[in-house]
């Protein structure tokens, strides 16, 4: 990577507007996605520095983060001027916006200057302007706050404002100023008249002051939202090796649903229309797949469909995923396609009855039916395909998510928000030049949304093929690309992925036994937490769905009936954009709540993720009633049907339970006691997953030899083996039954290569 585009650079640039990327922590580069060269044979030059040239550079260091800082600052003053003064609804998104990206590039800087742009104090003055607007004239009347006073001159009735605050806005008025000329003498030679411009606050209507207030609740909500989403965003960044932080998450002020709600529906920027008598219409209109925004809600439908453009850029590499993917309704947000048309990119040519491939999904995906389906290394199959033009302008990288270069990342950026904006369309270059603007920012808007709520670490999981490795003593295989190459979404990928990841560690940690018992290699369940996309659940027409199945939606076809094991017949389900789904309905800490989830699986220590790496175990620990309570309820907070299911509900809430003969019908209502058998079973395999591998432990055998102990209970003792009690201890957490605990093994687990 050049010097100039090194994280650490302070005009490091990301689609044309300064970013933070955090620091390198502990070898890696904590977002995880930007990958420097090699050091190995470099030298390090800041060792050849004298100590005064070493104390020059940090003086023009910092005297190039002051300058920027002010330069900054006085842009932040402009928009906060309009955002005080103005009452166009047009200007005040505007302004917002433009005062917003300035806060982002501020506060995700590496300098950390966050503090200069004084964010709180510009969302005050909107709330007590927002706040001064909920009074009617009648109000301000009744209070004292506007006086009608008659001109004595004029006999019009006047409106003054005691307190300028409240004004809807203001104008110049011109005053007649009487100035007597005098003579020598001390007489009156003549009189001047000259006319004094003074500012006059003028209260508006009642309509027009609840107008204001709207659009001012709007800009609020919105500032909010962005404050949050980039604090959170610092926040995750920083905390990529250390999981512990996430309790800090939840204590943080929070996405809440309303600002959710607000985001997500935010009109975008608007233009006077040359067709409509000057009528304001959106600078983003559709997307160059030819799909509608909503009117009056674009910049939200934008941030969605920029969204869904990352998932299909990250799910390239895996094109079976890719497939069951695009097969769904809310491929329609993006492209104005057919069913058959999305079908048709999977299928050889023989096999389409002599349709053509549809020109924009091919010019934005590209042809996936002739995609290398296996997994090689190092991106060669995306390089080869580029090559032969296979790909399209969303997935010519592959998967983003790992092992990128900064160049193709910022390509995406940009794809992503000529796609959002219109394409090419320069005819008129002013609507443009603004729907370029609402496109950048949702674009980042989405990008920051795709870290903070884990999709990114979802969607990263990227398996790769590695030849055999002697000096690891790795065998030949499949291994996602984790500190062998880089995964931009963070250490919550550990948590999701708990097995691929612990394969992994078995050659890439030198650390002894870092990567947990290999007695339970493999064995756990497939993930310990899911995205929070995939936590948060709405209620629909056809039942329960978590937001990232509503944001798809569903075709028609057949789906397993897990109350009854059964194909059933499924209508299609609509698909919802961010705007549309039911924010309302969640709590007010849903972000936060969510947050439990990977806080809980990776806590350090005392986690699930590093109770089944820890090889460290003292039985005295494991007897202990308070031990397995707490990792019971641990595993409740983070295993749940979202889970277990990979946050899929459909096929879970759809079946009918049967009914015997005699017993009376359910009418269609779906049995909910499917939920705690399901979940108690993915439990069960955990912590016979932990069993093996406590049993895999050297030290397992020492306890084995134990003497017993002796339990005084109710005046009558009892002896118990140690590992019957500890046993004891697993049968009574209400995952096993006591009987099924006492039937566990009891013998050791040793692999025979084992290594201590």
């Amino acid at each position: 990577m050049p010097d100039n585009m090194s994280p650490e650079n302070p005009n490091f640039q990301i689609g044309g507007v300064t970013r933070l990327v955090a620091n390198e922590i502990s070898g890696q580069v904590a977002s995880g996605f930007f990958q420097p060269e090699s050091k190995t044979n470099t030298p390090d030059i800041r060792m050849q520095l004298t100590g005064e040239e070493e104390d020059e550079n940090a003086k023009k260091d910092k005297d190039e983060q002051e300058y920027r800082k002010r330069h900054q600052y006085r842009e932040g003053q402009t928009q906060l001027e309009i955002i005080s003064s103005s009452t166009e609804r047009h200007q005040l998104i505007d302004a917002e916006r433009t005062f917003m990206n300035g806060f982002e590039d501020m506060s995700l800087h590496p300098d950390g200057s966050v503090s200069e742009y004084r964010l709180e104090d510009a969302i005050a003055v909107v709330g007590n302007r927002k706040a001064d607007m909920s009074y009617s004239k009648q109000d301000l009347l009744d209070l004292g706050y506007l006086k009608q006073l008659q001109n004595p001159q004029t006999g019009k009735v006047e409106e003054r404002l005691t307190f300028p605050g409240f004004g809807y806005t203001m104008r110049i008025e011109n005053i007649e100023q009487h100035k007597k000329i005098l003579t020598p003498d001390g007489t009156v030679h003549h009189i001047e008249i000259e006319e004094m411009p003074i500012q006059v606050y003028v209260p508006g209507t009642d309509e027009q002051r609840e107008a204001l207030r709207n659009d001012l609740y709007q800009v609020q909500s919105e500032m909010t939202a962005r404050e949050d989403l980039v604090k959170k965003l610092r926040w995750v960044w920083n905390q990529t090796e250390n999981l512990e932080g996430l309790v800090q998450f939840y204590f943080m002020g929070s996405l809440t649903q309303e600002s959710m709600n607000s985001l997500c529906n935010a009109e975008g920027r608007t233009i006077p229309s040359e067709q409509n008598n000057g009528e304001r219409i959106g600078a983003l209109t559709r997307t160059e797949g030819g799909a509608e925004y909503r009117k009056g809600h674009e910049f939200g439908d934008a941030t969605s469909v920029a969204l869904q453009c990352f998932e299909i850029a990250a799910l390239s590499e895996k094109p079976a995923e890719l497939e069951i993917l695009l097969k769904r309704p809310g491929i329609k947000f993006l492209f104005k396609v057919s069913d058959q048309e999305v079908d048709d990119l999977f299928l050889e040519p023989g096999q389409r009855g002599g349709r053509q491939l549809n020109p924009t999904l091919v010019k934005w995906i590209g042809e996936p039916w002739n995609w290398d389906r296996t997994i090689k290394s190092l991106k060669e199959n995306v390089k080869n395909e580029n090559k032969k033009g296979l790909r399209g302008l969303l997935t010519k990288h592959g998967n983003t998510l790992v092992e990128s270069s900064w160049n193709d990342v910022e390509d995406i950026f940009e794809q992503v928000e000529r796609f959002l904006g219109g394409g090419n369309d320069r005819k008129v270059v002013r609507r443009n030049s603004l729907a370029q603007k609402d496109a950048r920012d949702a674009r980042y808007i989405a990008w920051a949304e795709l870290r903070v709520t884990a999709m990114a670490s979802d969607l990263g999981g990227q398996l790769y093929h590695y030849p055999a490795d002697k000096y690891l003593d790795r065998p030949e295989g499949n291994y996602v690309a984790h500190e062998m190459g880089g995964m931009t979404s963070c250490d919550r990928v550990k948590v999701i992925y708990p097995n691929i990841f612990r394969n992994i560690y078995r050659y890439i940690k030198t650390e002894r036994r870092s990567y947990g018992p290999d007695g339970s290699i493999g064995k756990y369940p497939d993930r310990f937490t899911v995205p929070y996309f995939k936590s948060w659940v709405g209620q629909t027409e056809r039942g329960k769905r978590t937001f990232q199945e509503m944001r798809w939606g569903y075709r028609a076809g057949q789906e397993v009936d897990l109350l009854t094991g059964k194909l059933v017949n499924l209508p299609e389900e609509k698909a919802y954009r961010l705007g549309e789904l039911p924010w309302r309905s969640l709590g007010p800490k849903a972000y936060n709540a969510a947050a439990l989830g990977p806080f809980i699986a990776g806590r350090e220590k005392v986690g699930i993720f590093q109770n089944v790496m820890r090889t460290d175990f003292q039985i005295h620990e494991l007897k202990d009633k308070a031990f397995f309570e707490k990792l019971a309820q641990f595993t409740g907070i983070c295993f749940n049907l979202q889970t277990i299911r990979d946050g899929k509900l459909r096929g879970v809430y759809d079946g009918v339970k049967p009914v015997a003969p005699g017993e009376k019908s359910h009418d269609d209502k779906v049995d909910e006691t499917v939920k705690p058998g399901l979940v108690r079973n993915y439990k069960k395999k955990f912590f016979t997953a932990f069993w093996d591998g406590i049993r895999s432990l050297p030290q397992y055998r020492e306890w084995r030899a134990e003497r017993p102990d002796v339990v005084d209970s109710f005046n009558a003792k009892y002896t118990l083996w140690p590992i019957e009690r500890i046993k004891y201890r697993l049968g009574r957490i209400g995952v096993f039954t006591p009987e099924e605990a006492k039937n566990l093994p009891s013998e050791p687990l040793n692999n025979k290569d084992t290594n201590y």
